[in-house]
């Protein structure tokens, strides 16, 4: 079989004497299905090697025609989660929330986040993952995902596979000066609550706000087991069962200490660090500031007078990685990024396959 690809980078492939049904990745609803019953189709690692499920970290899916994502979290789990310090009457996410009403905020909200995007189509860790195929399927990034977890404003809700990262949510407040979580000490303010769903119903009623984010290659998404939902899509929470937890600081404190202050699941990472700066930048690129404007049927010369007296400068500035980012980038790739994928994350194959397959180093 003739391998084709970025150089160094490892594809998963299939020998030529493997059997047939191995050929093809199962779709969402098919492997969510399996979350609901005991199987004993074996979970295949790129060596081809079974793995066992409680060393399992996620599964290939097919998302849509010839395009592939990785489900991060425990097979055998059907639920998930999402933690909340207030019980909201709706899910509101970011990008309408109230303080991103004001057009002056709204619009360097989102030229921000087209400025990060397009820092991030320049890394490694989005080039090389372009190219990355699992049988006939090609990988393609959930940018909004991406985003969403570096802190730029967007239309989805977070959830997890994982009780215990929505718990670290439930009982912490954001200080958005300081862009930073804190344990909950006075609840005279809050009311924590978990909200738990069930997958297979959740994506059986909404399959179009259902979004896979786990894997985008950089940590945040991965290390907090993401999923997320649409929030566009109405009727979202009547899917969750609500519980009410205790306001107790104790447990506030305890399970702030047990992510390590938050880094568990916030590492300080390269890409973190350009997400800051991008978002804390007194610069704005004038392009996206046209676009935003001609979206928005917004007269171009009233809003950027507006952004100038607020000490904004317009400019045509975009960020580059320089080459010593750009190798600390490939060794993550290299070092951990390929190789967990290669061992823990797993195909479902059927019990007539001969487990021929294998990662391959171009």
């Amino acid at each position: 079989m003739t391998i084709v690809g970025a150089p160094g980078f490892n594809r998963l492939v299939i020998k030529e004497n493997a059997d047939v049904e191995c050929l093809k990745l199962i779709g969402i609803e098919e492997l969510i299905e399996k979350f609901q019953t005991n199987t004993n189709e074996p979970l295949l690692n790129g060596d081809g090697i079974e793995i066992e499920k409680w060393h399992c970290l996620g599964s290939f899916v097919a998302i849509s025609k010839g395009v592939f994502s990785i489900l991060i979290g425990r097979n055998e789990n059907p639920y998930i989660y999402r933690g909340q310090n207030i019980n909201h009457s709706k899910l509101i996410p970011t990008a309408l929330r109230d303080e991103q009403k004001d057009v002056i905020t709204n619009c360097i909200s989102w030229v921000h986040k087209q400025e990060f995007l397009d820092f991030f189509k320049t890394t490694p860790y989005y080039k090389r993952c372009k190219t990355f195929q699992v049988f006939d399927c090609v990988y393609d990034f959930d940018l909004e995902a991406v985003a969403q977890h570096y802190g730029f404003i967007s239309n989805y809700i977070d959830v997890t596979k994982e009780m215990y990262i929505a718990m670290f949510f439930a009982y912490t407040q954001y200080d958005i000066e300081k862009d930073e979580y804190s344990p909950i000490q006075d609840f005279k303010n809050y009311s924590p609550v978990l909200y738990i769903g069930n997958l297979k119903n959740i994506y059986k009623d909404y399959n179009k706000a259902f979004k896979i984010a786990g894997f985008q290659s950089v940590l945040r998404p991965r290390l907090q087991h993401a999923m997320a939902l649409d929030a566009t899509v109405p009727g979202l929470k009547s899917k969750f069962e609500i519980i009410e937890l205790p306001k107790s600081p104790a447990m506030a404190l305890e399970i702030y200490n047990q992510f390590r202050n938050g880094e568990t699941i916030f590492p300080k990472d390269y890409i973190s660090f350009i997400a800051k700066t991008i978002r804390n930048s007194e610069k704005i690129n004038i392009n996206y500031v046209q676009e935003y404007c001609s979206l928005n049927k917004i007269e171009y010369e009233s809003l950027s007078e507006q952004l100038q007296n607020k000490d904004f400068k317009l400019t045509d500035i975009k960020y580059m990685a320089n080459s010593y980012d750009e190798y600390m980038m490939n060794r993550d790739l290299d070092d951990w990024i390929l190789p967990t994928i290669n061992q823990y994350i797993a195909v479902f194959c059927s019990k007539k396959c001969n487990y021929d397959l294998h990662f391959k180093r171009n």
